[in-house]
């Protein structure tokens, strides 16, 4: 069944729209601190470069980041290219980092603020003991090595 949410406010309507894309991601980990909201929409070109840097976050020159403590959920809304099928083949490469991939194609997630605050929303509900950090990266975007260290 397909939700009518035409007559509520749009903040009700994108949190309804969080809670339902929420929902379809696996339970988080317990050691979850930090969670990479990524928002992407029609990025085929440039998300891989995106998802490669946060895969290959370092802790320090030698050490690297515990994938235990972070993920990246990117959220591809409206798109009319590959991008998601590029997530699906970085989700595939890179089996030891924490990426959830979300698609949703809802009107009412029209621009880039309506996708953050859905993200952002899904973001807060999986860090279980509410401690941890949420930042956000554009799909164009290369992260610095140190970036998630760095926090």
């Amino acid at each position: 069944m397909v939700e009518d949410y035409r007559h509520q406010s749009p903040t009700f309507i994108l949190d309804g729209i969080a809670d339902t894309l929420a929902s379809k991601l696996p339970d988080p980990k317990e050691s979850l601190r930090l969670i990479v909201t990524v928002p992407a929409r029609n990025e085929e070109g440039s998300i891989a470069t995106c998802l490669k840097a946060l895969a290959d976050q370092q802790a320090s020159l030698r050490i690297g980041v515990d994938y235990s403590q972070y993920e990246v959920i990117v959220i591809c809304y409206a798109c009319t290219d590959r991008t998601a099928k590029r997530c699906k083949e970085i989700q595939r490469n890179y089996p030891f980092m924490n990426l959830q991939f979300l698609e949703v194609d809802n009107p009412e997630v029209n621009n880039v603020g309506a996708i953050r605050r859905v993200a952002m929303s899904i973001a807060s509900k999986r860090l279980s003991n509410k401690n941890g950090y949420i930042v956000s990266t554009d799909a164009d975007s290369t992260a610095h090595r140190f970036f998630i260290s760095n926090l």
